[in-house]
């Protein structure tokens, strides 16, 4: 149960639409009708610049490294445990629900 608790925790926390929710509330802009139209760091680099991308980036970076690093030595033993919290974090960054999972 906990580990089903974990992969879902993992997917959501990635899912979270880093660079989306700074275009909005810094700019009112949606990222995915500027720029290169990807919601990316890069893109939020051209549109809003450095100050906004760096820190995008780095949530982005933390994004999968909680569930690895924080999540799954509380939530499931064995090795397989990590990876499939990583790929969930992955998944959820690529398909966000938040976003209809585009």
């Amino acid at each position: 149960m906990l580990f089903a608790i974990g992969t879902l925790g993992s997917y959501l926390l990635g899912s979270i639409p880093t660079s989306y929710v700074v275009g909005r509330w810094v700019a009112g802009k949606d990222l995915r009708e500027c720029g290169s139209r990807n919601l990316g760091a890069t893109n939020v680099y051209r549109v809003l610049g450095l100050r906004y991308a760096v820190p995008v980036a780095i949530v982005d970076i933390a994004k999968g490294v909680v569930p690895v690093a924080v999540f799954a030595p509380h939530l499931g033993s064995g090795p397989w445990v990590p990876v499939t919290f990583g790929v969930a974090a992955v998944f959820g960054h690529v398909f966000s629900v938040f976003l209809k999972f585009q």
